[in-house]
């Protein structure tokens, strides 16, 4: 049933608010203050789903799906949602902070959603449609026409690239430096309860009809179009309703949820510019943080890989820039 979408998005979104699961975060965090923390959580969340999507693939539980691959879009969405994830967060974290009564963060979705219906629904998709491959698999874990993964590229097994990036992976988590904040282990008690949630919900939305896994800018692009009677409410927007829902429960359940307004109003213009230009970028790359790197990067997509790319070179110089009289505190 479609409504296990709402489940597994109330899952998903009380995993963001607890586990402070923020890919801008970690990356700025990564970069400028040399805190490893959040982002091995999400190299050990990656490398988890890596193995249980191909695992249950071969039991035909569940389809790997690529994301088809664009050479224009792909780079060109990648540094656009990167800007604006630099300034406003990523598209999960602007969706579970709305739910948390953060009001920049809803003034950045509202232009996040809006940019999703404008873009999906115009010349602008068709457009660069003309410069998306896809590949037929012969491989039975995969659909059968996809993006192109690793494997079809260099031609080599599914589960010797697999093998080489699980190994590369756990090497850089459990040899990279501890961070010195309090609970630093629980960051893998929550790695592997949202690896294990995002198979999960990879299964449910298959049997579903809807071979992918936790996805943001889809689910809002099924909201808006659903609320506009351009299609019905499906599995993945289900899933972002039930982000916000549980963001909220246990925001609430805690003591934390709020409504917070900053004194200065005219900030809410950059965070609509910000929303712009993730709902722009994510739509046209078919994905933002959340689709490409926690679904799309296990799968080893090329698309998803040249995305995130162009994404972090894009939230490094926008960072760079935000933090820049801060950089210069520290270093003097």
């Amino acid at each position: 049933m479609v409504i296990t979408g709402l489940v597994m998005g109330i899952i998903f979104g009380s995993l963001l608010h607890f586990g402070k699961i923020r890919f801008n975060l970690a990356f700025r965090n990564l970069f400028f203050f040399s805190d490893p923390h959040i982002f091995k959580m999400l190299i050990l969340i990656v490398t988890l789903e890596a193995i249980y999507f191909h695992a249950f693939a071969y039991f035909g539980l569940l389809n790997l799906n690529p994301i088809p691959l664009n050479w224009v879009s792909n780079p060109l969405g990648g540094i656009l949602t990167g800007i604006g994830v630099a300034i406003a967060g990523g598209c999960a974290g602007i969706t579970s902070r709305s739910g948390e009564g953060i009001t920049t963060a809803m003034v950045t979705l509202a232009s996040y959603v809006i940019t999703i219906f404008l873009v999906s629904n115009s010349f602008i998709i068709d457009f660069f449609s003309k410069f998306e491959i896809r590949v037929d698999n012969i491989n039975e874990l995969f659909v059968e026409s996809s993006g192109p993964s690793l494997y079809s590229i260099l031609g080599i097994s599914p589960w010797g690239i697999l093998f080489i990036a699980v190994i590369i992976s756990f090497t850089y988590i459990f040899l990279s430096g501890e961070s010195k904040r309090k609970g630093e282990h629980s960051w893998k008690i929550i790695a592997n309860i949202t690896a294990l949630s995002g198979v999960i919900a990879y299964i449910l939305s298959h049997y579903n009809g809807r071979d992918y896994g936790y996805a943001i800018t889809a689910g809002w692009k099924n909201i808006i179009n659903w609320i506009f009677g351009i299609e019905p409410i499906g599995w993945v927007g289900y899933e972002v309703l039930g982000i916000v829902l549980g963001a909220f429960l246990i925001s609430r359940s805690n003591n934390k949820f709020r409504f917070v307004v900053p004194k200065n109003k005219k900030i809410y213009i950059k965070f609509i510019f910000a929303g712009f230009l993730i709902g722009f970028g994510s739509t046209i790359a078919k994905g933002c943080t959340t689709g490409h790197f926690l679904t799309g990067l296990p799968q080893f997509s090329i698309s998803s890989i040249i995305t995130l790319s162009f994404l972090l070179a894009a939230n490094y110089l926008t960072n760079r820039y935000i933090l820049r009289g801060h950089i210069k505190k520290i270093k003097n």
